[in-house]
Parts: C-alpha cells; structure tokens; sequence
C-alpha cells in the first residue's frame, strides 16, 4: 500500500512540474524587417539569450518563431535584443547607427516609425 501511495505521489510531482513548465513555454511570431540568409543568422543569434529555447527567422514571411520560457525573459526582452541587433520589430525600431552598421545587402526598407 505504502508503495502504490509513493508511486501515486511520484505521478502528480512529475504532472505538475510538467504542467507548471508547459504554462511558462509560449510561442510567439514576430514580424522582422531583414533582407537576406545574413539577416538570418544575426537575428536567430541575438536571441541566444538565456530564456530562448528556440528562434527561426523565415526570409520569405519575415517571420521570426521564438520558443521561450516566460519565467525567464519577456516578448519586450525578445523585441528589445532583435532591435539591438540592428533589425526592426512592430514594438522596437533598431537604432539608426545599429542600422547603419548593416552590410549593404542587409538593408531593408524600414517601415515602422517609433
């Protein structure tokens, strides 16, 4: 009897740290200015950042996935590193002198006014 309650108990720890980790995993896409496989590679880089679990950018859609814990960083963190970067976001506009510092071929037309 002793056991079946230590295995019962083992079952709702391991289904409620689960759960618990699943509630801080969210997904979410972002709509990133950049213009080439270059573009690619700077903004899946500046969100290898603790929190992170995952970031694809898509040159076709523009469209960065980011996989993230959210007990661990903020979509305003996420926004905030991709401008850093030299990329615009629809709640961050990069810098002019981190835009200047793009390549030629990575500059894009920029169309968000903050």
């Amino acid at each position: 009897m002793k056991r079946h309650l230590n295995l019962t108990f083992l079952f709702f720890l391991f289904f409620g740290l689960t759960a618990s980790y699943n509630a801080q995993s969210k997904e979410i896409k972002i709509l990133v200015n950049g213009s080439c496989s270059k573009c690619e590679n700077r903004i899946e880089k500046a969100l290898q950042i603790e929190g992170v679990e995952l970031a694809d950018w898509n040159l076709t859609t523009k469209i960065c996935v980011v996989k993230f814990n959210s007990a661990k960083i903020s979509e305003d963190k996420i926004h905030r590193a991709i401008a850093l970067a030299g990329h615009d976001t629809p709640k961050y506009k990069a810098e002019e002198d981190k835009y200047q510092e793009l390549q030629s071929v990575c500059k894009y037309k920029r169309i968000y006014e903050k």
